[in-house]
């Protein structure tokens, strides 16, 4: 009885009484996330503490966006790969070990690129916002502009009060 109960609500995609969608649900994911970081943990370390020390604004910005959509999150991960090419470049072709991650970080400038990266991607994001706000505000009120004047010509038109009564 409960294992049908559990595959008529997988089918429609409601969550189980234990949580749990049938699909991939956010237990799952965690699962794999964890899976794909411990393999590249045990693959290549070197990539691992270079992408924990490159993705380091990422993970605050992942943490402290709770839109519906995560828009500031997509640019800023955006911007920090765009600030992350030249020291994933530099990890390949230094040999890609330990050693090369760790000089990699010891330049300023690398790990810099990428958090100013990460930095231009939110204030970016921020500032189209307050454009996008402020255009809206000039288009709404000329927008006004035009309806007022048009009702200034029909109640002159049809000989109305300025102000009609409650």
């Amino acid at each position: 009885m409960a294992r049908a109960a559990k595959a008529r609500h997988a089918r429609a995609g409601r969550p189980t009484p234990s949580g749990s969608t049938g699909r991939l649900g956010s237990t799952g994911w965690k699962w794999w996330q964890g899976m794909l970081g411990g393999m590249l943990l045990m693959l290549s370390p070197g990539a691992a503490m270079l992408l924990v020390a490159l993705s380091a604004p990422v993970l605050l910005v992942m943490i402290a966006d709770s839109t519906p959509r995560r828009v500031v999150t997509r640019t800023v991960i955006l911007f920090s790969l765009a600030g992350a090419v030249e020291p994933a470049r530099a990890f390949v072709m230094m040999g890609h070990d330990v050693a090369a991650a760790v000089e990699i970080l010891m330049r300023s400038t690398d790990v810099l690129l990428a958090w100013l990266g990460a930095g231009c991607g939110w204030v970016l994001n921020e500032l189209f916002c307050l454009v996008a706000t402020f255009v809206t505000g000039l288009r709404l009120s000329a927008r006004r502009a035009t309806l007022e004047t048009m009702l200034l010509q029909v109640r002159t038109e049809w000989e109305l009060a300025e102000d009609p009564p409650p």
